[in-house]
């Protein structure tokens, strides 16, 4: 009679695939103890291994060093997110660059903020006083431009006239 061995069973006997990776294992183990030997002993292979993690650590440094200035560029640019939009870029530049569109955007703000205080702001000034008694926009609109007009052309025409 032949007795059948459970799965179980067959696993903890010995054999071919069992015995392929205690002898993959041996031999790692083998290569593993021979490297560090080989660094231990051997002056050139120590210091190929020492210029290697020199390397390696200025290689590290200068990635941390690209991300901070990174990391800077675009704070600036978040700092100074309109001005750089005004001049069309939307992401972040060096730092310098951001300065100058700062100072660029500046100087068109005061530019702006002259010509609509002569034109817009006082139209829309009169547009939302007069929104308050008269509910359609176009006639507020319209009677807000010809008060302006009057304001603007009518007092200097009766300066020029009695002056």
């Amino acid at each position: 009679m032949k007795q059948e061995l459970s799965k179980e069973e067959s696993k903890n006997l010995p054999g071919k695939s069992q015995d392929k990776n205690e002898a993959q294992e041996i031999v790692g183990e083998i290569h593993k103890a021979a490297i560090v030997e080989t660094v231990k002993s051997s002056e050139e292979v120590q210091k190929k291994v020492v210029d290697q993690a020199k390397k390696s650590i200025e290689n590290e440094l200068e990635a941390l060093e690209y991300e901070n200035t990174t990391r800077k560029q675009r704070t600036a640019y978040d700092a100074n997110k309109e001005a750089c939009r005004n001049y069309g870029i939307d992401d972040s530049v060096p730092t310098w660059q951001v300065r100058l569109m700062k100072v660029g955007s500046g100087f068109w703000f005061v530019i702006y903020f002259l010509f609509a205080s002569i034109t817009i702001a006082p139209i829309n000034t009169f547009f939302k006083g007069i929104n308050a008694f008269i509910k359609n926009n176009y006639i507020v609109f319209i009677f807000a431009v010809i008060a302006y007009l009057l304001i603007v052309v009518g007092i200097p025409l009766i300066i020029s006239q009695y002056g």
